[in-house]
């Protein structure tokens, strides 16, 4: 289990370095680095487990928001999300959003789990 939230956390940091250039990089900046803390408590062998409910909560249904996207993304026949994002294709930040988002909620649903006693 330390190496997945190890991994998680390489994860995080590199998605939060990204993010410099984006419209609105310092909220996702700050939604990286959130669950990134968490991981670093955890291993410190800490349980937060109230604010991990509450951040995972929050990051679902902000996950939530980004279904009808994907359905039109899926509509549209799944086409690339690894090319330039360009303004007759919105779809491709947001799935790349909506993929963010579903990693760090992963990670945060981890996190529930008991402290192992070894971590």
């Amino acid at each position: 289990m330390k190496w997945i939230i190890i991994g998680f956390c390489i994860i995080e940091l590199i998605g939060a370095a990204v993010q410099y250039n984006d419209p609105d990089a310092l909220f996702w900046i700050i939604v990286y680095l959130i669950p990134f803390f968490l991981n670093l408590v955890y291993l410190k062998r800490r349980h937060l487990r109230w604010v991990n409910i509450i951040v995972l909560v929050a990051y679902l249904l902000y996950f939530f928001t980004f279904i009808p996207d994907l359905v039109n993304w899926a509509q549209k026949g799944f086409p690339t999300i690894v090319g330039a994002m360009e303004v007759d294709n919105p779809y491709i930040e947001l799935v790349r959003e909506a993929g963010g988002v579903l990693i760090l909620t992963v990670n945060l649903a981890l996190l529930l789990r008991p402290i192992p006693q070894k971590v």
